[in-house]
């Protein structure tokens, strides 16, 4: 009794209704992202303060050029200028001050030093400049427990005070010292919110560390960027627990930090645990590094549009540099690249135009407003018990077996990993789902055709092609709808954590369609796939076989090759993308709309039409992974997700039909050809 109930369809089909439960249990946490990212459209434009005084250095009117540049960059839309921890290397090169070992101000400020002194001199521009920088450098050698005394100038070249360092020049010259709060005021009087840059290369005084925090919200920072491989009071969390004290003051002045988007093995060390210390007052950061200001106006226009519209980035941090220009060996800072990307040629139709007709506002950034209910664990286990409906499911068609028995088995180990981990057992069913959904769903088309009218007419195969393929995309939304109702979160949101498995969910439905290929695909006699597998591994290899191989290879290590924003592209590839950018304001994915969606058209047409080519489906797949793909980024605003998805399915429909007219064409011109051929 129980084995015929195993084997029924009414077990088959309570496993469906699971899944369309997990779908309506994903609906309430989807909507719960989607008001979070709506909470939030602030957008800071920062420039890094220190790189425009670098580039004033080398003017002939430093004064004269900062003031000019600081008003050009505000009318241009920069909201933000972030101060950070300059050095005493920064300061001499910005001629603040000048640096002296021993040897040299002997030399040079004619003072009487000992045989036995390797210190540190330092003279100041003027008295103003010393009362602003002098005592960041007391607090830092105090903390060092350097000695330090006053000396009188008074020769030829200077006059005033100055103060020796009882430490080498090399060492102190890299010593970082706090930001400025005198050059944060004079900022904050010209219009920009202040962002402070700070470090964790220093040792860490309670007493200075919480005090330097107080002054900082005093001159309005709201937002700290770190700088480095730590942020501030990781080094010491283990012994002395620096990193909540930092995420104590933080909190008690009001002040967040900016995560920065790098790659996983740059990112900061304490990132995650300050931000969940902070309850996630964080903002994402976007940085054009000094190099990239000079690169074309356009790409570095979309490249700040597209980092605020598609992954959630609300700070965008700009840099400043200047390259010898080799027609006259002169040096050309990039300030005017930077006010062409932000302003656009015409004045009004660069950066911050395309950002506010997106309806971002350039002002203060703000969090995301995210707020759980009492219900999400429960709809989260909801979910995934549908996520292991699915993956039964799959496997069940797949192996030709009771998927009943897998759902048993998922459900134990499911409970299992709920008791190890939680977090463990959402990242699996995310995963599972993922790759299983968009495998059912071609295993689906794939059995329908052979189940469908044979020999049909060019019309109604390309029209039942195309339903087919409806059919199949419909399938393959469910694993939308579970990955983002189970992977929901503010920890999603903002890239601290993130779907795990890209790269095996880019290959495996492949591998799971080429398999069912070889094994059922066949519109000859029917045979068992044990079987049909034991053919297809004892048969004759001919070279053909192994160079189409090879190549397959190479094409699918290219295909991995292009994950990721920084993956690989071809040549002119990056205007296409461009092009598509600005005709739909979201850009569909290639993969979709010219490989997976056409192709799994076409191999609908021919299987339907002439009873061949189910071997084309294995292309197919690529299209509807694409799509789940694009829902594992859940960095991404969902309302683009969702136009990315739905126009490179609009396309891939047109481009679809444009290949069956070319193929019959081809197909008639060739029959035609043999016949006048077989004619003479």
């Amino acid at each position: 009794m129980l084995k015929k109930w195993i084997y029924s369809k009414i077990a088959h089909r309570l496993l469906w209704i699971v899944v369309i439960i997990s779908l309506v249990a994903s609906l309430p946490l989807i909507v719960q992202r989607w008001q979070a990212e709506q909470s939030a459209p602030g957008v800071e434009i920062v420039y890094d303060y220190s790189d425009l005084t670098f580039l004033a250095a080398n003017e002939p009117n430093p004064q004269q050029y900062l003031e000019y540049q600081l008003t050009a960059l505000r009318d241009a839309g920069v909201t933000t200028m972030a101060v950070g921890e300059k050095s005493l290397e920064q300061y001499a090169m910005e001629q603040e001050l000048s640096l002296y070992s021993s040897k040299q101000a002997a030399d040079v400020l004619n003072v009487v030093v000992s045989d036995d002194e390797n210190y540190t001199y330092v003279t100041f521009k003027n008295e103003a400049v010393r009362q602003r920088i002098q005592p960041l450098i007391e607090t830092q050698l105090s903390l060092l427990n350097v000695e330090m005394e006053s000396f009188s100038l008074n020769n030829d070249n200077q006059a005033g005070q100055g103060i020796i360092i009882q430490e080498v020049l090399d060492h102190v010259a890299i010593m970082p010292l706090f930001p400025d709060l005198v050059e944060m005021e004079m900022l904050s009087d010209y219009g920009f919110h202040i962002a402070a840059r700070m470090s964790d290369n220093r040792p860490f005084h309670f007493e200075v560390m919480e005090q330097a925090f107080i002054q900082l919200a005093d001159v309005g920072v709201r937002w700290i960027i770190f700088s480095g491989d730590d942020v501030t009071g990781n080094t010491d969390e283990e012994e002395r627990l620096t990193l909540q004290a930092t995420a104590q003051w933080m909190k008690e002045n009001g002040i967040g930090f900016a995560l920065i988007e790098t790659s996983k093995d740059k990112q900061q060390a304490g990132r995650a645990e300050l931000a969940n210390l902070l309850d996630y007052d964080v903002i994402r950061l976007h940085s054009i590094l000094e190099k990239e200001m000079f690169l074309d106006p356009d790409i570095l226009e979309d490249r700040i549009v597209l980092a605020v519209e598609d992954r959630n980035i609300r700070m965008i941090y700009l840099n400043g540099d200047s390259i010898e220009r080799p027609d006259d060996q002169m040096f050309e800072d990039s300030m005017e690249h930077t006010l062409e990307v932000l302003l656009g040629s015409e004045g009004d139709n660069g950066a911050v135009a395309r950002l506010e007709a997106a309806g971002y506002t350039l002002d203060t950034a703000q969090p995301f407003t995210f707020t759980p209910s009492s219900w999400n664990n429960i709809l989260k286990l909801l979910v995934v018990l549908g996520a292991v409906a699915m993956i039964s499911l799959t496997m069940g068609r797949g192996l030709r077996l009771p998927a009943v028995l897998f759902f048993v088995i998922g459900v134990i180990g499911s409970a299992g990993l709920y008791v190890l981990s939680v977090s463990l057992l959402y990242t699996l069913a995310a995963l599972g789902t993922a790759i299983c959904t968009p495998s059912y769903a071609v295993m689906y088309a794939m059995d329908k055709v052979k189940q469908m009218k044979q020999k049909q007419t060019m019309l109604s195969a390309s029209g039942s092609a195309v339903i087919l393929f409806l059919l199949a995309t419909g399938i393959t939304a469910i694993a939308f709808s579970q990955v983002s109702g189970i992977l929901q979160g503010m920890t999603y949101m903002v890239l601290i954590d993130q779907f795990r498995g890209v790269s095996l969910l880019k290959l495996a439905p492949i591998a799971i369609i080429a398999i069912y290929a070889a094994m059922y695909a066949s519109y000859s006699k029917e045979q068992q796939g044990l079987a049909r597998l034991q053919q297809i591994a004892f048969m004759n290899i001919k070279v053909i076989y192994v160079v189409l191989a090879a190549l397959f290879g190479g094409i699918v290590l290219y295909y991995l090759s292009r994950a990721g924003n920084a993956g690989q592209t071809l040549p002119l590839e990056q205007e296409f993308r461009s092009l598509l950018q600005h005709t739909f304001g979201v850009r569909p994915r290639t993969s979709e709309f010219l490989i997976g969606h056409p192709l799994f058209i076409f191999a609908a047409y021919v299987a339907l039409k002439y009873r061949k080519g189910a071997e084309l489906f294995v292309i197919g797949v690529f299209g509807q992974l694409s799509m789940v793909n694009t829902f594992t980024h859940l960095h991404t605003m969902l309302p683009v997700s969702m136009l990315r998805v739905t126009y490179g399915l609009i396309l891939g429909i047109v481009i679809g039909f444009m290949i069956i007219i070319a193929f019959e064409v081809a197909l008639r011109g060739w029959n035609k050809w043999n016949q006048i051929k077989k004619q003479y």
